[in-house]
């Protein structure tokens, strides 16, 4: 769903409905905070 780029400033989002946007980006924010702590390299795909 999501692509975030190891410096955590570019984040892609497919969103299926208007109504799931808070849930992706509650989400999306919560997988920056996981990125950022484990310092991961290179894009992970969510």
């Amino acid at each position: 769903m999501a692509r975030i780029s190891s410096r955590g400033d570019l984040v892609r989002v497919r969103i299926v409905s208007e109504k799931d946007l808070e849930d992706l980006k509650k989400s999306v924010r919560k997988e920056i905070m996981r990125r950022q702590d484990t310092m991961t390299s290179g894009e992970v795909d969510t």
